[in-house]
């Protein structure tokens, strides 16, 4: 999985193969339910269809997913 890293949070490259968008978008709604405190965004780019999630927020947020990630590999 492709990772960048953002100021306050952390962007994924999905494999819309193994995790179509529909599914992203379920997973999104019950994230959102029990961490209140990230910021998602869903892009998705036109003719390569990337699609890309990013997960941030206010401080401490990124130190979250990185407690929450330890094997997170930015590249």
């Amino acid at each position: 999985m492709k990772v960048e890293l953002l100021a306050d949070g952390y962007t994924f490259l999905i494999d819309t193969k193994q995790m179509p968008i529909g599914e992203v978008a379920e997973w999104i709604e019950l994230e959102h339910r029990c961490c209140p405190f990230f910021d998602f965004e869903l892009a998705v780019y036109g003719e390569d269809g990337a699609v890309w999630l990013s997960l941030k927020g206010r401080p401490g947020v990124k130190q979250f997913i990185e407690a929450d990630m330890p094997k997170l590999r930015v590249r």
